[in-house]
């Protein structure tokens, strides 16, 4: 059956809810003793017995180097743990796409990733915390909501971070994405554990106001996935008719290359799959459905070839991220929609 296209899976490449929770009667994780620190991951562990969650307990300090760079890769943790590793513990349900992430800079904090609706995530995360809530008291105020370390986060204490392909900012006029039911989005380019810059993916973050109830919180973020997608959209069909053997060029030459390279770098991969995801929003390729997803670009990152293939070689990783676009993308082709007279008319 056919994958139909949506806003998930045609701009929005990943979604990362966070939730932080903090226990009330102990200080920051930066201000406790081990005793206290082993006392919350114990609260946590034993509230999650008897539940249908099955988590994996990884001590962050005694990981290899592969492991962690892949977890953090994949957002089951941000960068801010490298500077509290000791201390730091996860919980992760893999299967789920779930993590907990104990005692970093927050007591708790829940992150669920997906490509579902960011409303959706949000419900998988309150249903974690639901959980831990049963027997384990937070930190709440009546004026300002969930206490975190972060001030940013105090009131609901979630944040969400979408992964969002936007293509070719720089070479030509983008209007800022703004809503009128939000203050200005932030949009941060995406970097790599080696701290290059991802071809064309960002991070997009609304400033919410966190003090918010859960509902209207999920409304916003759902206002967000819109501007998206009026921005993004008219964007596209503007670049295309204006650039149209440019992209006829860029999306063959992408495609050639899969399927003949034996060696593809990192940085030559994403932009070819870039070059390639504007085609498939643009129906530009065929079979319409072709799967260019977040877990294609993970499948392909450095990090998680070496954790999933045990090589550490870069040719051989390049020979093995070659066969990988080439089982997923070697059989796609380019439609020519010829659109040569809406180009002549601008």
């Amino acid at each position: 059956m056919a994958k139909s296209m949506t806003i998930y899976n045609k701009y929005i490449l990943n979604t990362i809810v966070s939730l932080k929770r903090n226990i009330k009667g102990y200080k920051y994780p930066d201000m406790l003793m081990w005793s206290k620190l082993n006392e919350i991951l114990n609260m946590v562990l034993e509230a999650l017995k008897n539940t249908s969650y099955s988590f994996m307990l990884y001590e962050v300090s005694n990981m290899d180097k592969e492991k962690f760079e892949y977890f953090l890769a994949k957002g089951f943790m941000d960068e801010s743990v490298k500077e509290n590793i000791t201390r730091t513990k996860l919980l992760l349900d893999e299967d789920k796409s779930i993590a907990i992430v104990i005692n970093n800079n927050d007591h708790i904090e829940i992150r669920v990733l997906g490509t579902a609706s960011a409303d959706e995530l949000v419900d998988i995360a309150i249903d974690v915390e639901r959980e831990l809530d049963k027997s384990i008291e937070f930190q709440f105020d009546e004026n300002y909501g969930y206490l975190t370390s972060d001030p940013v986060n105090i009131g609901n204490g979630i944040s969400i971070a979408k992964i969002v392909h936007l293509y070719r900012r720089d070479e030509f006029n983008k209007d800022e994405l703004k809503s009128d039911d939000m203050s200005k989005i932030r949009l941060t380019p995406l970097v790599g554990p080696n701290g290059s810059k991802i071809e064309d993916i960002y991070i997009l973050d609304a400033n919410v106001n966190k003090f918010t109830n859960i509902e209207s919180f999920k409304k916003l973020s759902m206002l967000t996935d819109q501007n998206v997608i009026v921005y993004e959209n008219e964007n596209r069909r503007r670049y295309l008719e204006q650039n149209y053997i440019l992209m006829k060029d860029r999306i063959m030459k992408a495609l050639e290359m899969i399927k003949v390279a034996s060696l593809i770098s990192y940085d030559e991969a994403l932009i070819y799959l870039s070059n390639l995801m504007f085609a498939r929003s643009m129906d530009l390729l065929e079979p319409d459905d072709v799967s260019i997803d977040a877990a294609l670009y993970q499948m392909i990152t450095p990090e998680a070839i070496e954790y999933t293939y045990s090589i550490s070689n870069k040719s051989e990783i390049d020979q093995k991220r070659a066969t990988i676009l080439r089982e997923k993308l070697g059989e796609v082709k380019f439609i020519d929609k010829d659109i040569k007279e809406e180009e002549n008319n601008l």
